[in-house]
Parts: structure tokens; C-alpha cells; sequence
């Protein structure tokens, strides 16, 4: 994407990213919802991916953007733009990534 973003525009075209945070959906089994719940992640909610979309399809001047569908601990609306170059050692960031190993600690592996 952040090669893509700088050139592709020239064509008449976008490229941006929406990079989901946990959203219950019938992918994985009830268990490995719990496990993920249990462990304190708030999941993201699935209309909020789906407005995210929206959000990128409907304003033609976003490009080159990495946007984030998150729980709504981290964004009102349930998504945010990562705006990763900007600020790489974010505190929000930061946050956002030791949530992540909270289900799956690198301690126990991959496959814990």
C-alpha cells in the first residue's frame, strides 16, 4: 500500500487499508471468542467496518491511508486512521498492540 498509494493515484486510482481489530462474526467458534472476552479485548463492532468502508469509498480524497476499525475504547465511531507515519512510537499505538497479545501471549506461542 505505501508503494502503491504514491503512484497509482497518476491512473485515476486509490489505495488505502482497513485493518480490522477482533470482530465477532461465525469465522471462528464461540470458544475462541470467549477466550479472546475473557482475557478483557473489547471487540470491534461489524457496522463499523462496514462505515469505514463507506468512509473511504465515499470521500475520493482519501488515499494512502491505514484505517483501524477498533473497539470504541480507542475511536468513537469504531474506526480511526492509523496516520502511522506521523507518529510511529504513539502511546495509542502502543495500547493497541499489547491488547492485541493479550488472547495469545508470545510466552505461549502461536498456537497457545
Amino acid at each position: 500500500m505505501h508503494s502503491l498509494r504514491r503512484t497509482v493515484h497518476f491512473y485515476g486510482s486509490r489505495v488505502n487499508v482497513i485493518s480490522p481489530w477482533y470482530v465477532k462474526t461465525n469465522i471462528l467458534s464461540e470458544e475462541a471468542f470467549n477466550h479472546v472476552s475473557n482475557v478483557g479485548v473489547e471487540f470491534a463492532k461489524a457496522e463499523d467496518a462496514g462505515q469505514c468502508l463507506l468512509r473511504i469509498l465515499g470521500d475520493v480524497n482519501i488515499n494512502g491511508h491505514s484505517l483501524f476499525v477498533s473497539g470504541r475504547k480507542w475511536a468513537h465511531n469504531g474506526y480511526l486512521d492509523l496516520d502511522l507515519e506521523d507518529y510511529p512510537q504513539s502511546p495509542l499505538i502502543q495500547e493497541i498492540q499489547e491488547d492485541q497479545m493479550k488472547s495469545a501471549p508470545v510466552s505461549l506461542g502461536l498456537f497457545a
